[in-house]
């Protein structure tokens, strides 16, 4: 599951903090008996100090794509299904105190992501200026599903 449909969490997180993992966790489930993990949970760390999770199901009952990036004054929540982008300003302080200045929606999409991301393959093709998802960038996404791969052969040994 994680080669089907986390491949592009995953790109994704590589783009955003622009480096790839110093280390990986992983976990899996096989309950289909397909052989392979039909469940996997990702824990990534990098050298900047950010920290990623990815969780991939093909038994999860409802389809849900989101991206959530989370700072130390609210967060942002990426709904690929309903593409929006909303900034939710809530945090907990160094007192433990909450504080919620509510949401609000900042971006709205419209159009099917992988066909955008196709058209811009196309445009970069024809202005031969460089795609953000290159030769480079999944050279970089292969490699660090491998380690999860690894990541979680091991963990099933235990």
């Amino acid at each position: 599951v994680i080669w089907d449909i986390g491949v592009h969490d995953m790109a994704i997180m590589l783009y955003l903090v622009g480096m790839a993992p110093d280390r990986v966790r992983g976990t899996g489930h096989r309950m289909l008996g397909l052989g392979v993990e039909d469940e996997v949970h990702v824990h990534l760390e990098f050298e900047n100090g950010v920290r990623g999770n990815i969780h991939t199901s093909w038994l999860w009952p409802e389809t849900n794509r989101r991206t959530i990036l989370r700072g130390s004054r609210g967060m942002l929540v990426y709904d690929e299904v309903g593409q929006t982008v909303t900034h939710h300003r809530k945090w907990i302080d160094d007192d433990l105190q909450n504080h919620d200045e509510g949401s609000e929606v900042v971006h709205r999409g419209d159009g099917q992501p992988l066909k955008l991301e196709l058209q811009h393959f196309i445009d970069r093709v024809a202005d031969r200026q460089p795609a953000r998802s290159d030769g480079e960038s999944a050279l970089a996404v292969v490699e660090t599903l491998e380690r999860i791969n690894t990541a979680v052969e091991e963990s099933s040994r235990y």
